[in-house]
């Protein structure tokens, strides 16, 4: 706080960049950051707070609104764990946790013949107050799955959403550390 964002500014006053942000986990350390910089925060990204099983990230948006602080929401799959791939090793979820959603993530394919990506990266996208979602993409599949959605050629019904948040209630909002 002290020194790094004081160094960015004097790169942006320099013409060498265009803004200054930062990433953080967990969420409450945004404000903290923010509250205590004396430079002006231009973007944040924060991963894995605006996604299917945690919404945290809404608590902060009027206060980002309020400063003009941009926002970058990244990984709206939460790390992998909302996916038919395997959960990657490093995922900080519990084992549980990763075999549950997956068998829930078969359930829902089998019940409504959707994919829990899809799922997953509609809610992310609907959020109007986040103006950049990243995620992470393999392959020109990936890539054409991504494209549908944006173009609201697939669509999840309410019934869907329903049926995840009743679901993943167990696990909502929790916290990777």
């Amino acid at each position: 706080i002290n020194e790094t964002l004081p160094a960015l500014q004097k790169i942006k006053d320099s013409g060498k960049a265009r803004y200054i942000g930062f990433s953080c986990y967990p969420i409450e350390l945004f404000k903290k950051i923010i509250d205590k910089s004396t430079v002006k925060i231009d973007v944040i990204l924060s991963y894995a707070h605006s996604c299917l099983i945690n919404n945290k990230f809404e608590t902060i948006i009027p206060y980002l609104q309020n400063k003009e602080i941009g926002i970058i929401n990244a990984s709206p799959l939460c790390m992998g764990l909302l996916s038919t791939n395997p959960v990657p090793e490093w995922h900080p979820s519990s084992k549980e946790m990763q075999k549950y959603i997956n068998e829930e993530s078969l359930i829902l394919y089998s019940k409504y013949n959707v994919n829990i990506e899809d799922v997953a990266l509609i809610y992310s996208l609907m959020n109007n107050n986040i103006s950049t979602t990243l995620t992470g993409i393999k392959n020109i599949e990936e890539i054409n799955k991504l494209v549908s959605i944006l173009n609201n050629d697939i669509t999840i019904t309410n019934e869907i959403f329903n049926y995840v948040n009743d679901k993943f209630k167990k696990y909502n909002n929790i916290e990777f550390e």
